[in-house]
């Protein structure tokens, strides 16, 4: 019965068995499902894969990554050069970043650790 619900083009897709009913419950939780569709049977997705796309529209526009320049590079190089690990920066459009320190044992993360704590050692701050 909720199927009902859907725009005609979305039921004619069901009655002509290019969608599947379990298509057509994921179309109902987009508010768009009649565009949804045109794309779910442009792309021949499966039901699962619809509930993906739908399920990521829902999440809203991913975050944009910049692109590595000159400056990311020289900033990753300094960084690493000072911590004496490899350093990786991602920039993105919204919020800021991330910095990525990659470190293979626990001296070296201690080591890391200790800086970002203003020199106190590791286990003194986790008993803070």
């Amino acid at each position: 019965m909720r199927l009902l619900a859907l725009p005609d083009s979305v039921r004619r897709y069901i009655d002509e068995g290019t969608l599947s009913f379990s298509h057509g419950r994921a179309l109902l939780a987009d508010p768009d499902p009649a565009a949804v569709a045109k794309e779910v049977v442009r792309r021949r997705l499966s039901a699962p894969a619809t509930e993906q796309l739908i399920q990521r529209r829902a999440e809203g526009p991913r975050r944009v990554w910049h692109s590595r320049t000159a400056d990311t590079i020289a900033t990753e190089k300094t960084l690493g050069q000072r911590l004496g690990l490899r350093v990786r920066l991602r920039l993105n459009s919204h919020e800021g970043g991330s910095i990525m320190i990659r470190f293979e044992t626990q001296a070296q993360l201690d080591h890391v650790a200790g800086l970002l704590l203003g020199g106190a050692p590791l286990a003194a701050a986790a008993a803070a």
